[in-house]
């Protein structure tokens, strides 16, 4: 078999980012801005800067218009403070514990013609090239830190559904980490 070896220190994890279609936009804000503290931006800086417990929300400035600019809703979504582990408070675990599913009614464990993803980074410059349909919505997500990974990995967790994106890709192949303490 074929193989190839990358140094941890090489990998890459990009994030997926949610689109949303289908939505009643202006209903579906008004819940957001009810439910969560709220700040409003058109900047792609402060979006690339938002805070830690912050999500990114994104619908095109234009009702008609493709392409256009994006307002920015930045939400203030808590962490669950008694997470069993720091897989609970990644973006895609809050995003569907306390909007997707509650709102909309969308479990990420199965398929909703509402939602696909979307791989990329969220710097100010990537933020600012995002280009959305009309009808689209999207949530930027934040890519799941390394050393968290590895922790799941070694506590034997399940990852959430399209919450990694690692780069570089190889065609096909087994990934295969090296432990330094004995297996049980």
């Amino acid at each position: 078999m074929l193989s190839t070896l990358f140094p941890f220190e090489q990998l890459r994890n990009q994030a997926f980012h949610r689109i949303l279609t289908g939505l009643d936009r202006d209903r579906f804000r008004s819940e957001l801005v009810a439910r969560f503290a709220t700040r409003q931006t058109n900047d792609p800086d402060q979006v690339a800067a938002r805070g830690p417990s912050e999500l990114a929300f994104g619908i095109p400035s234009g009702q008609t218009a493709p392409h256009d600019a994006i307002d920015w809703l930045l939400l203030d979504v808590p962490f669950d403070l008694h997470a069993r582990s720091d897989l609970d408070n990644i973006d895609p675990v809050r995003l569907g514990n306390q909007v997707l599913g509650p709102l909309l009614g969308i479990d990420e464990a199965t398929s909703d013609p509402r939602l696909s993803y979307r791989p990329g980074l969220a710097d100010a410059e990537t933020i600012a090239d995002i280009e959305l349909e009309p009808d689209e919505a999207v949530f930027l997500m934040r890519p799941v830190p390394m050393d968290i990974l590895m922790d799941a990995s070694d506590e034997g967790l399940v990852m959430p559904p399209k919450s990694t994106y690692f780069l570089p890709k190889v065609r096909s192949g087994l990934f295969v980490r090296i432990v330094d303490h004995e297996l049980d």
